[in-house]
């Protein structure tokens, strides 16, 4: 008869030590629902006046653009640190309060230019 330990059976290994394997939940899990939770965290940056804003540089993802008040005055996006190049989108002028959501990525930076003092909300990471 061998001593080898069938951890298969076992919740603890031969030194004692308690077992783990793709049947052991994982911090981060919803136990009830047997799911594992993600959360996408982005930072906000605040606009409210008619301004070219660099938002970020390097790389990066552009989750959503919120309105929370509309200026006679297009937004453009651009993947870029300068207000040129690239265009990720464009929302028109006196385009509707609401949330915008893009999930797009960019590669040289998030510059965002506001032709009309629209306040608005960027969320990227």
């Amino acid at each position: 008869m061998s001593n080898i330990l069938d951890i298969s059976t076992s919740p603890t290994t031969a030194s004692g030590a308690e077992q783990v394997d793709l049947e052991t939940k994982i911090a981060g899990e919803d136990l009830t629902n047997d799911v594992l939770k993600v959360n996408q965290v982005f930072s906000p940056t605040y606009i409210s006046t008619a301004t070219t804003t660099v938002v970020k540089t390097g790389s990066g993802l552009l989750h959503s653009i919120v309105i929370g008040e509309t200026a006679a005055g297009a937004i453009t996006i651009y993947d870029n640190t300068a207000g040129s190049g690239t265009t990720i989108g464009v929302l028109k002028a006196s385009v509707a309060e609401g949330t915008y959501t893009f999930d797009a990525s960019f590669a040289t930076g998030l510059t965002i230019v506001t032709a009309g003092a629209s306040k608005i909300t960027v969320n990227y990471r």
